[in-house]
């Protein structure tokens, strides 16, 4: 399924322990509920860049008692933190 999402600032992110260098917090909407629900871990973040879809997080992290809720964030692991490792493995596969 796909969902247009707004991406937040850090400072705007609602987690206690958000590390803004390795993670993007992003979802959270007061119009529509759109955000990740249980069993998404592992999914894409995505955006348009140039007419192509470059992947730029991970789902992670959501509050655990909902799915979707329209006034929290979401956490995504960014994967430009982790694209030498990625390359790296992708390179002894």
């Amino acid at each position: 399924m796909q969902a247009e999402i707004k991406v937040f600032n850090p400072s705007q992110c609602n987690y206690r322990n958000f590390v803004s260098a390795r993670q993007i917090c992003a979802g959270g909407s007061s119009e529509v509920a759109r955000g990740i629900c249980n069993g998404d871990s592992g999914d894409a973040l995505l955006k348009q860049v140039h007419g192509k879809w470059v992947i730029f997080g991970v789902t992670s992290f959501g509050p655990a008692a909902r799915c979707a809720h329209s006034t929290t964030a979401d956490g995504f692991t960014r994967v430009k933190y982790y694209k030498f490792w990625i390359n790296e493995r992708l390179k002894h596969s």
